[in-house]
């Protein structure tokens, strides 16, 4: 009964210490490429006081390449998702920083961007 009492309160007795070690660094890297690999959502992105455009450069590479354009001036690897609506408003082209004041200009309302 003794040596139980003894198993249960140290269950890692009879691992080699090399196991323990290779289990600690595992879970140290789980968990540390988790928080790397967060993602981070952006509302109403902006871009020079302007809402981000929808097209990366003027009436060009409109979509994803806009997205992860924004996502990388943020220091981020690229986009995961992003939302975009016709509303009316003026809009900045991210590459060329020209303004966009046309009816036609779409603009992305969310980007979720990831490191």
């Amino acid at each position: 009964m003794r040596n139980l009492a003894r198993t249960i309160a140290n269950p890692f007795k009879f691992w080699p210490k090399s196991s323990l070690v290779s289990l600690s660094v595992l879970v140290i890297c789980f968990f540390s490429a988790a928080s790397t690999r967060a993602d981070v959502t952006f509302n109403n992105p902006k871009v020079g006081g302007y809402g981000l455009d929808y097209c990366r450069d003027w009436a060009k590479n409109c979509g994803w390449p806009a997205a992860h354009a924004f996502c990388r001036s943020k220091g981020f690897g690229k986009a995961k998702d992003f939302k975009w609506i016709k509303d009316n408003q003026k809009t900045r082209v991210i590459s060329s920083g020209q303004v966009c004041d046309d009816p036609a200009c779409d603009r992305i309302w969310k980007v979720v961007c990831r490191r």
